[in-house]
């Protein structure tokens, strides 16, 4: 059951002069035992029931539950001892928010009245979308309407990414999955921190990251939802890939199959039934790389039509690898090879990669 209790307020109590039988006033008192419970908001079509605890020293016969308007969907009734009373509630609405007050007496004069209510909220609760400086939406080819959200972090610190979360829920929380591992050890890496996991509507979390100093990019999954998380697995509808990068190499060596060293600058032929050639690279640190259009730093390829692709392998980062597919168009055709250190533009390598049309 999701309950979230708003609108905190003064329970209410009174006096009551009766004899007791020893000459003595009784002092009787009538009021919510959590004031938070004086506007109860459920979040969850499923929930059937509710308990809502009272404070009083007055015995259940003295007490009376009533509806303040006509609303059958929600029934309350009082325990045995008039120290809690049970909420029923009937079926949803549907697209309408269902609300139901009641009215908590005593049959003894004096003793002030207090109303609860009681409101289910039709509305799906979802986080509406997020907010930062930096985050990089694609359209998710999988999901119509759903986006892929990453960010990428520089290896220099301090360095901080704020998201503001927007959501039509009461509350939104966090959660993270940090996928950095010590390569001795084999614990996570606290490379950065959060300040905090939850907040309401508009506001912000703030993560800041540590320097990297490794040769290694580090990643972490973030998850935005409107329910607490559980487990040792997060998940959600909105989450956020976040890559730092290594710390940036001064310097590349690439060496072909046999050994012998590319020059930067050089050129490699490839045949028109496309060809696959593996590198050693060497390097001190980490390393991006792009395939650009001839003696330029710009993308070559839009993701669509790539006849070459290649990189550093995961599992070995001293592999490196180019890919080219068959060529058809009956023309030669050219790309660059050009390799930065990690998070710069900074050009430490280039290859022209040239394959045959013919």
């Amino acid at each position: 059951m999701t309950v979230a209790a708003m609108l905190a307020m003064a329970s209410v109590s009174c006096t009551k002069d009766e004899n007791t039988g020893n000459g003595e006033d009784t002092t009787y008192t009538l009021s919510l035992a959590d004031p938070l419970d004086k506007e109860i908001i459920l979040t969850d079509n499923e929930v059937s029931t509710i308990s809502v605890n009272i404070n009083t020293n007055l015995r259940a016969d003295q007490i009376s539950v009533e509806p303040k308007e006509d609303q059958k969907w929600c029934t309350a009734t009082l325990s045995d001892d008039g120290k809690t009373i049970t909420v029923i509630l009937g079926e949803s609405a549907g697209e309408k928010d269902q609300t139901a007050t009641f009215i908590v007496s005593a049959t003894v004069d004096g003793v002030e009245p207090f109303e609860f209510t009681v409101t289910r909220k039709a509305t799906k609760y979802v986080i509406e979308s997020i907010e930062g400086e930096g985050l990089d939406f694609k359209e998710d080819q999988y999901m119509p309407g759903g986006y892929l959200i990453s960010y990428n972090a520089s290896a220099s610190s301090p360095a901080s990414l704020t998201i503001t979360v927007n959501t039509n829920a009461p509350s939104w929380y966090f959660a993270d999955s940090n996928m950095a591992m010590d390569p001795d050890t084999y614990e996570p890496i606290e490379w950065y921190t959060v300040d905090r996991r939850s907040g309401r509507d508009g506001e912000t979390i703030t993560i800041t990251f540590k320097e990297n100093t490794s040769a290694s990019n580090r990643t972490s999954m973030f998850y935005f939802d409107v329910v607490p998380f559980e487990g040792d697995y997060p998940f959600s509808d909105v989450s956020v890939t976040v890559t730092q990068d290594a710390a940036p190499s001064t310097y590349v060596k690439l060496y072909d199959a046999d050994g012998a060293k590319i020059e930067s600058g050089s050129e490699v032929q490839i045949g028109k039934d496309g060809e696959s050639l593996d590198y050693t690279i060497e390097t001190d640190f980490g390393i991006s790389s792009i395939f650009a259009n001839p003696g330029t730093s710009d993308p070559a390829f839009d993701g669509e039509n790539d006849w070459v692709t290649g990189g550093q392998a995961i599992w070995d980062p001293t592999s490196f690898s180019i890919n080219a597919q068959e060529n058809s168009t009956g023309k030669e055709r050219a790309v660059d090879l050009v390799i930065t250190p990690a998070g710069s533009d900074t050009e430490l390598f280039r290859l022209s990669i040239v394959q045959a049309g013919e």
